[in-house]
């Protein structure tokens, strides 16, 4: 459909009626809109499919890491958890680069 709209098809066909466009429906119907085979369609849903299923599997992985680092802070927050002790030189010599 985009490409019938960016060569103006639809500008051309529009009848002007009281600021709405109007479309005769046999004027519509003459347009072709090129279809995949089917076997490419196939193709292309199970492609589709595999990245929803990685889309879902990296959002669930997100999820974890955000509950995570929620209660971390909590722990830090309330004082479950101590870092007096860690050696933040590393991180400092590396801010310097």
């Amino acid at each position: 459909m985009n490409h019938w709209r960016e060569r103006g098809i639809f500008v051309k066909l529009a009848r002007r009626a009281v600021n709405q466009a109007n479309y005769n429906k046999n004027e519509l119907s003459t347009l072709k809109i090129p279809v995949p085979e089917y076997d490419e369609q196939v193709v292309i849903a199970d492609r589709i499919r595999i990245v929803e299923n990685h889309i879902g599997c990296l959002v669930k992985t997100r999820d974890c890491f955000h509950d995570l680092f929620r209660t971390m802070l909590h722990h830090l927050m309330t004082g479950q958890v101590r870092v007096n002790e860690i050696d933040v030189s590393e991180f400092q010599e590396i801010s310097k680069e």
